[in-house]
């Protein structure tokens, strides 16, 4: 047995141990910190230099406390708040969340790393909860820029687990509740009619570019079909979904094609309600009556199958095949898909951009 003043001894000895007994990073939540030494502390996170591996930065909004912590204020202030916009996100309050998220983006604007990242995040979970899909598509490009692969230390990952899933489909990179078609009201045009940031560069300029393109040919605006991204699959398949709506119908047939070939090989739902609403649409600019007929019959296979995961893509394909079987003089057909899409939309609800 210890006596006791030699106790007190070693708890002296313990007390006065240095400091590298004590943890320099620690993590909110009690997630593992990353291995390693701080070695700089920048706006988007804390770099740490790993002992056996790269070094990596971690995002201001996941830092508990830092040991001997010297670094911009501003930098740990604007952690708190996303970490506060997430907590409130998390318990359900998306509505005080939301402009906690846009006050960190406004301060932000066009910067790159893991903590712009998370609050564009955020901001898109947020504005696809209330439905207001060109503001979410806003919040997604802006995450896509932030989140963009650069040289240097790379986003210490989170780990496993929480209630949070993937808010993108991994094989395609896209997200599922906002396909690149639009219908024509004051939202998208606002957003066909301004500029995109000129920051937005690599895969959020390309699919930005897209995006503006396919709101452009939704409202009679006036637009250039960007190039077909190669080597990025769910770019590639925005291509194919924007250019079957274009005026280009070199560009339409041969989109209308592969998304046909698509829709035979895929088995995704989501991709084949995207697929089959921008087929419809392209068919319905062809001059032959049986194209035309056709291009509706995509459309109503939208509402038809696949309502209860694209809910609000099910009401425009009705509000489209309606205008075909119009414009093809069947007023009572329109009659009848027009009051099917009344039935099937609550006031509030499916037509929102």
């Amino acid at each position: 047995m210890i006596g006791r003043n030699a106790g007190v001894a070693i708890a002296l000895s313990l007390a006065a141990a240095p400091a590298a007994w004590a943890q320099p990073l620690m993590l909110r939540r009690a997630e593992p910190a990353p291995a390693g030494t701080v070695v700089e502390l920048t706006p988007e996170g804390v770099v740490v230099d790993g002992e056996t591996a790269a070094p990596v930065i971690v995002a201001w909004d996941r830092v508990l406390r830092i040991e001997g912590e010297q670094g911009d204020s501003d930098w740990r202030d604007t952690g708190d708040e996303v970490w506060r916009a997430w907590a409130r996100l998390e318990r359900g309050d998306a509505l005080a969340a939301e402009p906690l998220f846009e006050d960190v983006l406004r301060a932000r604007e066009g910067a790159q790393g893991p903590t712009t990242a998370r609050a564009a995040e955020g901001l898109l979970r947020c504005r696809l909860d209330r439905g207001a899909r060109t503001l979410a598509l806003e919040a997604w490009l802006a995450w896509q820029h932030a989140a963009a692969p650069a040289p240097g230390p790379q986003p210490y990952q989170r780990r496993a687990g929480g209630q949070w899933g993937p808010v993108e489909d991994p094989r395609y990179a896209l997200v599922t509740d906002l396909p690149p078609i639009w219908g024509d009201d004051d939202a998208v045009r606002a957003f066909a009619s301004a500029p995109l940031p000129q920051e937005w560069t690599g895969r959020a300029g390309e699919l930005a570019a897209l995006y503006h393109a396919a709101a452009c040919f939704a409202t009679g605006l006036d637009a250039d079909l960007p190039p077909r991204p190669s080597a990025d699959r769910g770019a590639a398949l925005v291509w194919d979904l924007v250019a079957a709506q274009s005026d280009d119908r070199g560009a339409r047939t041969q989109a209308i094609v592969a998304l046909e070939q698509v829709i035979e090989r895929e088995q995704e739902g989501w991709v084949q309600a995207w697929a089959h609403v921008a087929i419809g649409r392209g068919l319905a600019r062809d001059a032959t009556p049986e194209r035309r007929q056709l291009g509706a019959l995509h459309l109503l296979r939208v509402p038809a199958q696949f309502e209860a995961i694209a809910p609000s893509l099910a009401a425009l394909a009705l509000r489209d095949a309606a205008g075909i079987m119009e414009q093809m003089g069947d007023t009572e057909g329109a009659g009848v898909l027009r009051a099917e899409l009344t039935a099937r939309t609550a006031p509030s609800a499916g037509l929102e951009n």
